[in-house]
């Protein structure tokens, strides 16, 4: 089973096995100076197979282009259904980052990584004026 990531500013799952986003897929944050304020909802969508059915265990880790931790990692746990169907974990976040750079979300079920989500945090380029 894979997963698919997004980041949205906000984000709920329906019973019907959808998913309301604003304003997904994120993948810059801006700020004049650090530290940079990361705050929205990491929509992890699940598709699995019938060979899924069960309770798996998750493990969602957020890290620095060195493989620092910056927040978490956060984990839990989740059931896919005998009959199958998607499976939408929405976590909201909030958090600080202290530095200028590349980070990124890995999502792994049952100690495999299954998906991730690239974040860059930079200070905004400069404008040019209109001609």
């Amino acid at each position: 089973m894979e997963a698919q990531l997004i980041l949205a500013e906000a984000a709920t799952s329906h019973p019907d096995g959808t998913v309301s986003m604003l304003r997904a897929g994120i993948t810059n944050v801006w700020a004049e100076k650090p530290p940079f304020q990361l705050s929205g909802a990491l929509v992890v969508r699940l598709v699995p197979s019938f060979a899924d059915a069960g309770k798996h265990e998750f493990r969602l880790l957020f890290t620095d282009a060195d493989g620092q931790a910056v927040i978490g990692p956060l984990a839990g746990s989740f059931e896919v259904a005998r009959g199958g169907g998607p499976v939408n974990l929405v976590m909201g976040l909030s958090c600080q980052i202290k530095k200028a750079g590349s980070y990124a979300f890995s999502f792994h079920i049952d100690q495999q990584e299954k998906g991730s989500w690239m974040v860059h945090c930079a200070v905004p380029p400069a404008q040019v004026p209109p001609g």
